[in-house]
């Protein structure tokens, strides 16, 4: 959606992970708006990593009392191609691949995209080298 002439901008580092064996993953996410800093994180069994990646964001999106501007940044490609691009077309066909498959994770980008249109969202795909991506590394791992 992008930045808007709103009076929050508030930062988002998040990152997922999940161990293949037990499928046991976590998620964690650092809000950061002026000097506040908040970090949310949880774990979840029987999950996939894709799912791990998506939750952070969704979560500390919808953590943010009132709307904000977020520049949300995020390792993985699978979030931020999905909320740039594709998600929404994938919504748009009911939760169906271009292929008429069931789309994976509609739950998550459902809820993704509600949260998304509430806020201005920049979505950074960054690697890892900051302080917050780091972490957030060591929060959901």
């Amino acid at each position: 959606m992008g930045i808007k002439s709103l009076d929050k901008i508030v930062s988002i580092w998040t990152n997922g992970y999940c161990d293949l064996m037990p499928n046991f993953g976590g998620y964690a996410a650092l809000l950061s708006w002026g000097v506040h800093r908040k970090m949310l994180s949880g774990a979840e069994p029987h999950t996939t990593v894709n799912r791990m990646k998506l939750t952070p964001a969704i979560i500390a999106m919808e953590a943010l009392k009132h709307p904000c501007n977020v520049v949300l940044y995020s390792d993985s490609q699978y979030v931020v191609g999905g909320c740039e691009s594709w998600a929404r077309k994938a919504k748009e066909r009911r939760w169906r691949g271009s292929n008429g498959k069931p789309f994976k994770n509609a739950d998550l980008w459902e809820r993704l995209l509600v949260v998304d249109e509430r806020h201005a969202v920049e979505y950074v795909w960054m690697q890892r080298g900051s302080p917050e991506s780091y972490l957030v590394d060591e929060l959901a791992s």
